[in-house]
């Protein structure tokens, strides 16, 4: 199987940081060819403060770069494509696929969302503000 990069300076997305060449994850999805019963859904906490919400999943074991997330019309979508260690039997490689949609708060503001990903924890740091946004799609960086 072989894996498209996508570059995301050629696709007008200009991202701060070193450039590192990363797969496009719809793209992605298609070639693994997961079915949705297959589909593994981590625990999510969630806490809403005042100021921000925090969302909260564990998914040990997996690499940053397996990570996509984006956020579409309010909703935030985590999807991971971990490639196992040990495959299932008759298969050469095997993949496992996690995914949720989370409804974001109509007050966050999507534009400052910030994500980091340590010890297995990914973490999603969602600011509120007064104005509703106007972007309906966005892809967020995983530090």
């Amino acid at each position: 199987m072989r894996f498209h990069l996508s570059n995301p300076v050629e696709e007008g997305n200009i991202y701060p940081g070193a450039f590192i060449s990363i797969l496009n994850p719809d793209e992605l999805l298609l070639q693994c060819q997961c079915h949705t019963d297959s589909i593994l859904k981590p625990r999510v906490n969630i806490r809403e403060g005042e100021h921000i919400t925090e969302i909260a999943m564990a998914i040990p074991g997996v690499k940053k770069e397996e990570i996509f997330a984006r956020i579409d019309n309010g909703i935030l979508n985590i999807n991971v494509i971990h490639e196992c260690e040990k495959p299932h039997p008759g298969a050469s490689i095997s993949f496992e696929r996690y995914e949720r949609n989370i409804p974001l708060p109509k007050n966050a503001d999507t534009l400052f969302i910030t994500a980091a990903y340590l010890n297995g924890i990914l973490i999603f740091t969602v600011p509120k503000s007064k104005w509703s946004e106007k972007e309906n799609k966005k892809k967020v960086i995983i530090y």
